[in-house]
């Protein structure tokens, strides 16, 4: 029952954080810095991408694969996994709307948060760089938090900080499995982009 919401959750990336723009954005820009005439911008990123699987691979994991497979062995990965974490941040794109959407909600009195998986600086960065730390009232991120969506523990604890019930939540989420069956899971009502 929507008269019932008190609170409106969401993922980050993909949800808030136009993580696919912002990731294209930033692997030209490091081609462009640091890779030049070696390999076509359009090879560096779609093999860039292919391995990042959405968020998927850490960066200490995908720069050495993908340094090897574009044969750019005289790269060092740690190096350029300190770039991506340097300047990621610089080419962060909010998804269309989310921010007039957030103004709505609150205007509303309803309760915000995110929720999201991944490193506590690296979100916090991003989530900085979004201009959305006004935006919500709670910011639960799984490193931080010690646990990770689908984690039904991590979907109650915001709810708990939001000082609502979780069956009075709506958790917004781009992941069938973090965060809808998460969400769910917690009692949730759930909202899938």
């Amino acid at each position: 029952n929507v008269g019932m919401i008190a609170a409106i959750l969401f993922d980050l990336d993909d949800t808030l954080h136009d993580r696919t723009d912002s990731l294209r954005r930033f692997i030209d820009d490091q081609h462009r810095r640091l890779i030049g005439s070696r390999v076509a911008r359009d090879v560096y990123a779609d093999r860039f991408v292919a391995l990042d699987a959405g968020g998927h691979l850490a960066k200490s994991l995908l720069y050495p694969q993908l340094l090897a497979d574009l044969d750019l062995r005289d790269f060092d990965p740690a190096m350029m996994t300190q770039d991506y974490d340097a300047h990621f941040h610089a080419h962060a794109a909010v998804v269309a709307g989310a921010h007039k959407l957030l103004r709505n909600i609150r205007g509303r009195d309803l309760r915000t948060a995110i929720v999201s998986n991944g490193w506590t600086s690296f979100q916090q960065r991003t989530i900085g760089a979004l201009a959305l730390t006004v935006s919500v009232d709670a910011i639960l991120i799984s490193e931080q938090e010690a646990l990770r969506k689908p984690d039904r523990r991590l979907f109650l604890r915001a709810a708990e900080r939001l000082g609502v019930r979780a069956e009075h939540c709506l958790f917004v989420g781009d992941n069938p499995h973090a965060d809808i069956i998460g969400a769910s899971k917690a009692s949730m009502q759930t909202a899938w982009l």
